[in-house]
């Protein structure tokens, strides 16, 4: 499936891996490492592009420019307990 390397210890990781072999550093999770492959973005544009001409020939172009637009204004929010909160916070 591939391999990367890791950013503590500078070993080769398994793509399918969470975390490191070597060091038993944490990783990101195998998902958004295969993501980040430029096979992996560039399949992802194609969806999204055809997914844009399907909604033009629908007539719903402007629907999903306006929802783009609303997202790209979004903030995240994250909720957490008071305690968790304050264990961040210290």
């Amino acid at each position: 499936m591939g391999s990367g390397v890791c950013h503590d210890c500078g070993f080769e990781v398994p793509l399918e891996w969470s975390y490191c072999p070597h060091c038993g550093r944490p990783g990101l999770f195998p998902n958004v490492r295969a993501a980040q492959s430029a096979a992996e973005r560039a399949a992802l544009d194609q969806r999204y592009q055809e997914a844009l001409q399907d909604a033009s020939t629908r007539g719903a172009g402007g629907a999903v420019a306006d929802f783009e637009a609303a997202v790209g204004k979004a903030k995240a929010v994250m909720s957490r307990p008071f305690r968790e909160l304050d264990r961040l916070a210290s």
